[in-house]
């Protein structure tokens, strides 16, 4: 996610969901892309409809300026919807494991959120992943 200084951040994942079978999924409170996503949510209560999650098909090898360090990732956008399909809140961007499972990710955010409705796409383009 972009820090402060407006760097892409992929010291602690967005969504460190399960990337092989087993792994406890994460919650509201232990991952920062939920909580994100739980407090805009609330926040726009009346208004909203639920999320769009945008996440690119491929994961690529990442490497941010002045590190030498490259991660394999995948780029993901959302934002909270109203009834006409528009963005009630700005675009957020997050980083998330390459072996990012997106239907996966459908279904948790349905079991998270049982009261929104939820759409996961691949319609976000970012650099390299054009």
């Amino acid at each position: 996610m972009r820090g402060a200084n407006g760097r892409v951040s992929v010291g602690r994942l967005a969504y460190d969901g399960a990337v092989t079978r087993g792994k406890e999924r994460p919650t509201v409170e232990d991952s920062p892309l939920l909580h994100a996503m739980s407090t805009a949510l609330q926040s726009s209560k009346g208004s909203a409809i639920g999320l769009r999650v945008s996440v690119t098909q491929a994961g690529e090898w990442y490497k941010p300026a002045d590190e030498t360090d490259r991660y394999w990732v995948k780029w993901l956008c959302w934002s909270v919807v109203g009834p006409d399909g528009d963005d009630l809140t700005k675009p957020e961007f997050a980083v998330v494991h390459g072996d990012f499972d997106q239907a996966d990710f459908a279904k948790h955010l349905r079991e998270v959120f049982p009261d929104w409705e939820c759409t996961v796409d691949n319609e976000i383009v970012i650099g390299s992943s054009a």
